[in-house]
């Protein structure tokens, strides 16, 4: 067992479970990097991985992302739907279904364990938390 940033003991398979159902944010911007075919799908890996430095919710994200899909919908060079589906399916498991996630999982999806131990003051720990639609 480990124990997360709340202090509650989580498994090995709570772990597993995670890791099966979707990527985390930053395997998210990978992939997209990886499978990306012209600089607006890099731009959009770019966007995902800044987010994590900003103060925006994972709402504005969602909202952020899908404003930029759409844009491109039409034009010369659209995202792919390969791209498209690993975003929505990461908007479906970590930003549509964030209410019934705990923060040790949040903290997991959206890559931000490390800003979250290296925070030593309340204000800040307060700001991811309502980053990620937290309370405490």
């Amino acid at each position: 067992m480990t124990m997360d940033c709340s202090g509650h003991a989580w498994s090995r398979a709570d772990e597993d479970r995670r890791r099966g159902l979707v990527m985390n944010l930053d395997e998210l911007a990978e992939e997209i990097l990886a499978i990306a075919a012209h600089d607006a799908e890099r731009q959009l890996a770019a966007i995902l991985l800044e987010w994590k430095g900003t103060d925006e919710t994972a709402s504005r994200l969602a909202k952020r992302i899908d404003d930029f899909i759409r844009e491109y919908r039409d034009g010369p060079a659209p995202i792919s739907e390969a791209i498209k589906n690993h975003w929505e399916r990461f908007k479906t498991e970590a930003i549509d279904g964030i209410g019934g996630l705990t923060m040790n999982e949040r903290l997991y999806y959206f890559g931000l364990y490390e800003r979250f131990d290296d925070w030593e003051n309340q204000d800040e720990i307060r700001e991811l938390y309502a980053k990620l639609h937290a309370t405490r």
